[in-house]
This record gives C-alpha cells, structure tokens and sequence, in this order.
C-alpha cells in the first residue's frame, strides 16, 4: 500500500498524492481495466535488492498506454529488514515514439542516397543526424538513471528528516528512532554518493568521446570494459 506518491505519478492514476495513501496499485488502476500484478514488488522482498531497470506499460487514467523505464529499490528498516519499496518510474513514452521516428526517417535517407544525386547527400545528412539524435538520446538515458534513483533518495530521506526535526522539537526523540534515522542517513548517503558518481562518470566520458574528434592521437583501453 502506498505511503507516498508524488505529484506527476498521482497525474497519471488521475488523482491527488494524499488519495493514494493506504491504496493498492491493483485498486487504483482496476478503474479502468488494467489489473496491475505485485509481481515485481514480490521479487524485491525475495532478492532483498533493487531490480536493475527495466520496461514496462500501462494505461493512464485517460487510457492511453504509457511507457516507463522502472527500477525499484528496497528500503530497510533498523534491524535491516525491508520496511519500504520505492519505485523510480521514468516516463519513455516520448523516446518510444522518438526511435519509431527516426527509424522512419532512416529508411527515407537510404533510399533518398539510392535514387537521387544531391538528394542522396541530404538524406545522408539526415540520417548522421538522426544517428547523432540517438546517441546523445541513450546518453541522456543512460545518466537520467542514477540521477533519477539519486532524486527518489534525496526526497525521502528530506522527508525523513522533516519527521524526525518534528519529533525533536516535540521532546519526543526515542534511542530507537535516532538509530532509525542515523541509519536511513547512511544508507541514503551511501546512494547518492555511489549514483551521482556514476552519472558524473557517464557525463566525462561523454565529454571524452566529444574531445576525443579532435585529435588522431592512439591510446591504449580495455574492450572488455568498454563494452
């Protein structure tokens, strides 16, 4: 059952945040026939782990299909027990139709290069350019990941720190909770640090490859790895 939802999400069910607390996935899309399956929360309390992302579609609240590149990610409690699932939902469906595009468009500049003399040239011209508008399209997927999963993290761990800044000003504060939330912190640091690494990573190799037209020079690096 959900404890938080934000506000683009809620869009799509077709409802306000606070409607979608103490409420199923399943009960919230049974609305308009589109019965939604657990399956993949089940797997995250079986492995103990995130999911790595992956693909998925459904219906909105409109009936449109809609595509989501997903991951989820387990949170655990003190006692190192999963307390919560977050689930980082990207929305794809703009890129989807975006590849179908460009595919069209492909096809349409190889023939114009068969038929047609400076129309061959225009439509490879057109094709490197929808090649490049792959490449820097995979780029921005590739680092919308860790930043996506480093937003989710940063959300929650605000607020778990506007609820325990609350609970201190009450003179409420409990061993157990300060532990609780020392934890979640180092977790969450841990997160954030290790994503937005890896999305820092992924923007110097871009600018690598960017600087690296510029020169001939050769240089020495694993295959393996760069595959």
């Amino acid at each position: 059952r959900y404890v938080l939802m934000n506000r683009y999400m809620a869009g799509i069910f077709g409802i306000e945040p606070g409607d979608a607390l103490g409420r199923t996935t399943a009960d919230l899309m049974s609305r308009y026939g589109a019965a939604k399956s657990d399956e993949s929360d089940k797997r995250v309390l079986k492995l103990r782990k995130g999911l790595g992302f992956y693909e998925e579609e459904y219906k909105d609240a409109a009936g449109n299909m809609r595509q989501w590149l997903v991951n989820k990610l387990p949170l655990l409690d003190a006692e190192g027990e999963i307390e919560r699932i977050v689930t980082v939902a990207l929305d794809i469906g703009e890129r989807k139709r975006g590849e179908l595009l460009r595919l069209d468009q492909r096809g349409l500049g190889f023939a114009q290069i068969a038929q047609r003399g400076f129309g061959g040239f225009l439509g490879l011209a057109h094709f490197l350019l929808a090649a490049l508008g792959r490449l820097v399209a995979g780029v921005a997927h590739e680092v919308n990941n860790p930043v996506g999963i480093s937003l989710t993290v940063a959300s929650a761990l605000e607020r778990k720190t506007a609820m325990f800044t609350a609970e201190v000003e009450r003179g409420e504060l409990r061993r157990s909770t300060l532990n609780d939330f020392l934890n979640t912190s180092r977790d969450a640091s841990s997160q954030l640090v290790s994503n937005l690494n890896r999305a820092a990573e992924l923007i110097q190799s871009f600018k690598q490859v960017a600087a690296d037209r510029n020169y001939s020079d050769q240089r020495t690096f694993d295959l393996g790895d760069l595959t």
